[in-house]
C-alpha cells in the first residue's frame, strides 16, 4: 500500500487542474516517504503505526501466534517503524482483561517472537510500556490481589470504587518497574526500544494531570512537582538503554478517562 501510493503520486502526466495544490500535495508525499533518522535506526519512511490496543493476549498476560502474525503483516514493507500496543510492567500495573504484560520470562518470550518477525521483514519496534492506574478496572486487580491505585484518591466515574494513593515508597518502585520493563526489552527480547505511555489517562497522566493529582507532597501542586513521577521515570529508563532508545507518549489534547486538556 505504501509503495503504491508512492508511485501514484508520480503517475499522472496530465497538466494538473489546480496546479499548486498538486504540487503542494506531492511536495508533502515526497516527504512522507523520505528516510528519518529515528536515535539509533534509520526507517525507510515516515508513516509509523501508533500503538493500537487490542486484548489479545491470554488470561496470563502472555501474547500469542496471532499478535506474532498481526505485526508481521503490518511490517512487509522494510524500514517501517512500529510501536506496540501498550504492555503492563507488572501485574498490579493493569486491570484490563487480556493485556499483555512484560514482567515475567514467559511474556518475554511471546514478545520476542513478534520481535523476530517484524526484523525479519526488515522492520522496527518499540514496545510500549504502561501502568494504568485507575484506569484499570478495580474487580480485574482485587482479583488478583492487586490493589486499585492513582496518584490521589479521586474516583473515575465509570470504575466501581475510589482509589489507594500511591505512597512515595510506591512511586519508586513504579519507577523501578519501568526501567526494569525497559531493560528486557531492549536487551534480552531485542525490541529496538520504548515508548513510555503517558497519556490517555493512565497513571503518568493521573500525576501529571491537576484533575486527579491532589497530592500535597513534592508529586503534586505546582507542574513542575506533578512531572516529577514522569521525569524520573524517564531518567531510570535511559539509565537502562540510553536516550536514543527512549521514546514517550503525551495526549495534551484528549479529555478521556475525564482528564483535561493541558
Amino acid at each position: 500500500a505504501l509503495e503504491t501510493l508512492s508511485n501514484n503520486t508520480h503517475l499522472s502526466n496530465k497538466p494538473p487542474v489546480f496546479s499548486h495544490l498538486t504540487l503542494f500535495s506531492m511536495s508533502i508525499a515526497s516527504k512522507l516517504f523520505d528516510p528519518l533518522q529515528v536515535g539509533d535506526i534509520t526507517i525507510a519512511h515516515r508513516i509509523v503505526m501508533a500503538p493500537m490496543t487490542r486484548l489479545r493476549a491470554t488470561p496470563d498476560g502472555v501474547v500469542t501466534e496471532v499478535t506474532a502474525e498481526y505485526y508481521s503483516q503490518r511490517s512487509t514493507v522494510p524500514g517501517t517503524l512500529l510501536i506496540s500496543e501498550g504492555v503492563s510492567v507488572a501485574a498490579e500495573a493493569g486491570g484490563f482483561a487480556n493485556l499483555p504484560g512484560f514482567f515475567n520470562d514467559t511474556q518475554l518470550a511471546g514478545w520476542k517472537k513478534v520481535v523476530d518477525v517484524v526484523h525479519a521483514n526488515g522492520s522496527y519496534i518499540y514496545l510500549q510500556i504502561a501502568a494504568l492506574g485507575r484506569v484499570g478496572y478495580p474487580e480485574i486487580l482485587h482479583a488478583g490481589g492487586h490493589p486499585y491505585i492513582s496518584s490521589s484518591p479521586i474516583k473515575l466515574d465509570s470504575r466501581s470504587e475510589t482509589p489507594t494513593e500511591l505512597s512515595q515508597s510506591e512511586i519508586k518502585r513504579y519507577i523501578g518497574l519501568y526501567a526494569e520493563a525497559a531493560q528486557r526489552a531492549v536487551h534480552e527480547a531485542g525490541f529496538d526500544g520504548v515508548e513510555i505511555h503517558a497519556c490517555n489517562g493512565s497513571l503518568i497522566d493521573q500525576f501529571i494531570q491537576d484533575v486527579v493529582n491532589k497530592r500535597t507532597d513534592h508529586y503534586g501542586g505546582s507542574i513542575e512537582n506533578r512531572s516529577r513521577f514522569v521525569l524520573e521515570a524517564i531518567e531510570a529508563v535511559v539509565s537502562k538503554i540510553g536516550a536514543k532508545r527512549t521514546g514517550i507518549r503525551f495526549s495534551p489534547w484528549s479529555k478521556g478517562q475525564e482528564m483535561e486538556v493541558f
